[in-house]
């Protein structure tokens, strides 16, 4: 299946909560070929919400990124369009970056390189979250799998999370 077969039918049938556990079984059933899975994933990516429970993604993408790993380099170029791999590439070598959350998805993989977009999250209703909390940690830029600027939010892609010990973390309010 190509690239863009597989865009089509993962939005044409299904939603932003089923989309990423049927890429992963077209990908476990060797329907995509890790090029083409990694461009599908930074497509969809942004229109996906269940990211953090899907508990597959992890394992796929570790089985797929390794040989990136060894590079010293996280990026998936396949994940981000030309713009998007400029836009890494321009990074300070440390990079600020931010997650709005409550305490049960302190690990996700979608970071922010700006601090009012990380805010806006827990407080929104479909993320809505009890205890909001702003994550900031300072990575290398290396350990950033993708940058997707599709939604302005500057959401950086992490395969890799930091350490509790690299995360500062702030309790927020409900005011905005």
């Amino acid at each position: 299946m190509n690239c863009k077969q597989a865009i089509t039918e993962l939005y044409r049938y299904y939603d932003s909560y089923s989309r990423l556990p049927h890429l992963l079984e077209m990908q476990q059933n060797g329907k995509l070929r890790s090029k083409t899975f990694f461009q599908v994933l930074g497509e969809i990516w942004s229109y996906c919400d269940n990211i953090n429970v899907c508990s597959d993604l992890a394992a796929v993408i570790y089985d797929q990124v390794w040989d990136h790993v060894a590079a010293g380099t996280m990026h998936v170029q396949a994940m981000m369009t030309r713009e998007e791999q400029l836009a890494l590439a321009a990074l300070p070598a440390k990079v600020e970056v931010y997650r709005g959350c409550g305490p049960v998805n302190r690990d996700g993989y979608s970071w922010t390189l700006d601090r009012k977009v990380a805010e806006r999250f827990p407080r929104m209703a479909r993320y809505h979250q009890d205890d909001p909390l702003l994550l900031k940690a300072t990575i290398d830029r290396s350990q950033i799998a993708a940058l997707k600027l599709d939604r302005n939010e500057s959401e950086v892609i992490l395969f890799i999370l930091p350490n509790d010990e690299e995360i500062e973390e702030e309790a927020l309010s409900f005011a905005a």
